[in-house]
């Protein structure tokens, strides 16, 4: 039996969350700065990466790009950022740690390996090639931006108990600053712009608000029709006030996350919502 919560997957755009917080951490991107985005990436004659908007998102700033879920300006992201400062990055925020208090040798296959070159980076920037994350890992990313840059182990063993005797206790991770505060707040509005003008609008909460990210990733599987499997994403925080919760849902099979995912996670923060925000 497979636990999903643990097993790794392409990330797909939620992966940008990565991207542009890396970007903006070494001053290589302004706010209002634009990229042009005609549809597409080219990076010679023979290779292009297609934008899932076919007729492109025009000029978009950083925070647009991120909102519409926009390829080209992305890749042109990551490109500038380039593959070493990217890894640092990835590496200092914990990313991709793989420590969980009370459980060990978990999440096991997630990894981030990016090939030289300039077409293997910007798939990367897209979560695509290389990268490989949990939904844990995922949902602790989103924690990391909404915890305004702090990182924290996930716990899923409080204690261990003999009968009602306490044999072994596992205290709660106070946290490491990974993100500048700075970085993160900006960080949180363009998510939340996700949820209001962007690809998650079927995640908003009304009255609360909610933060988060759709994804629709490739799998590298295919049906036996030769259609290949989308694995599609929504991941988020809520309330945007004081953040308490992080949700990531994944949905296999999928059409895209702002269609499968991003309504089940609207489902299940409303229910938390109404249990424990009174």
């Amino acid at each position: 039996q497979m636990n999903r919560a643990l097993a790794p997957f392409h990330p797909g755009s939620i992966f940008k969350i990565a991207v542009a917080a890396a970007a903006m951490e070494n001053g290589l991107v302004a706010p209002g700065e634009e990229f042009f985005c005609p549809g597409y990436y080219r990076f010679s004659d023979r290779l292009s990466i297609p934008c899932w908007k076919p007729s492109g998102h025009g000029k978009v700033t950083i925070g647009q790009a991120l909102a519409g879920s926009c390829n080209a300006a992305f890749i042109e992201i990551g490109l500038r950022l380039g593959r070493a400062r990217l890894l640092r990055f990835c590496e200092e925020a914990r990313l991709f740690s793989r420590e969980i208090i009370g459980y060990s040798n978990a999440q096991g296959g997630s990894r981030l390996d990016i090939d030289y070159g300039r077409p293997a980076l910007g798939n990367a920037s897209l979560g695509q090639k290389g990268v490989m994350m949990t939904p844990l890992q995922v949902a602790n990313m989103v924690a990391t931006v909404a915890d305004d840059g702090v990182y924290k182990r996930p716990r899923v063993v409080k204690e261990v108990r003999e009968g009602e005797k306490i044999v072994g206790s596992f205290d709660r991770d106070r946290g490491t600053r990974v993100i500048s505060p700075e970085v993160s707040r900006t960080l949180q509005v363009y998510l939340e712009q996700v949820t209001s003008t962007g690809t998650g609008r079927r995640a908003a909460l009304s009255g609360i608000g909610c933060g988060g990210k759709t994804a629709t990733s490739q799998s590298g599987q295919f049906t036996e029709a030769g259609q290949e499997i989308l694995d599609t994403w929504f991941v988020g925080y809520f309330p945007t006030e004081q953040p308490q919760w992080v949700i990531a849902v994944l949905v296999e099979h999928g059409q895209s996350g702002g269609r499968n995912a991003a309504p089940v996670f609207k489902e299940i923060a409303e229910g938390m919502a109404a249990m424990y925000l009174r």
